[in-house]
């Protein structure tokens, strides 16, 4: 059915267009003597920025690596005779929504700075993302 790798494809859309747009922005201060205090204001995006937790990086581009990954493993099963295992689009998509809601997680945690609509819409995408991937892999044929 063309409908899944439609939907996909343009799940995928909107993962690449929130990780162009910013996920969040951090605020502070500077000091750097002579009794001058500086703002300094700081944007990351799903390009620039990356995760750093318990010893474990990550760059947020690579959401968006998973993201065209599992769209394009909806087209090959579209495609090629459903030869591909429904299990590395629906791995690709589960990784990539891991690390958006991590990220998110712990930017609202640290209270470090304002989340951005990057960030939010790169997670919905992912969401649709692993909606059709599970819909698309109820059509795997079961082993005889």
């Amino acid at each position: 059915m063309l409908l899944y790798p439609l939907g996909a494809s343009l799940a995928a859309a909107v993962v690449v267009v929130g990780a162009s747009l910013p996920w969040v922005t951090i605020t502070g201060t500077v000091e750097p003597g002579l009794g001058r205090v500086f703002g300094v204001t700081g944007t990351v995006t799903g390009w620039s920025g990356s995760l750093y937790y318990c010893g474990i990086w990550g760059p947020n581009w690579l959401a968006v690596v998973a993201a065209i990954g599992a769209a394009g493993g909806a087209w090959l099963r579209w495609y090629a005779a459903r030869n591909v295992h429904p299990a590395v689009p629906l791995t690709l998509t589960v990784g990539g929504l891991l690390q958006t809601l991590a990220f998110l997680m712990i930017a609202v945690k640290s209270h470090a700075g304002t989340i951005g609509m990057g960030a939010v819409l790169a997670a919905v995408g992912l969401l649709a993302l692993l909606i059709v991937t599970v819909a698309q892999s109820s059509t795997w044929p079961a082993k005889r």
